[in-house]
């Protein structure tokens, strides 16, 4: 647990960083933590564990568009 308290807390500053710089760029977007509740099951990853397979991908995808459409419209 205390690895994970770890990891997540790397994440959130990287996160934060991110979304500070991007702040100071107007073509800049993030999600708004909008990733972070897309839930993945064990068959949308690949042989290793790490990374999402083509049917994995496809759903992020889906997951995502709604806010990369909100976001394109915007301009």
């Amino acid at each position: 647990m205390k690895h994970i308290t770890t990891l997540t807390g790397i994440i959130e500053g990287y996160e934060s960083e991110q979304a500070k710089v991007c702040a100071t760029v107007p073509e800049c977007h993030t999600d708004n933590g909008r990733a972070t509740h897309f839930q993945v099951p064990a068959s949308h990853y690949s042989s290793d564990w790490e990374h999402l397979n083509v049917t994995g991908l496809a759903a992020l995808a889906a997951f995502m568009w709604p806010t990369v459409a909100k976001i394109l419209n915007s301009h």
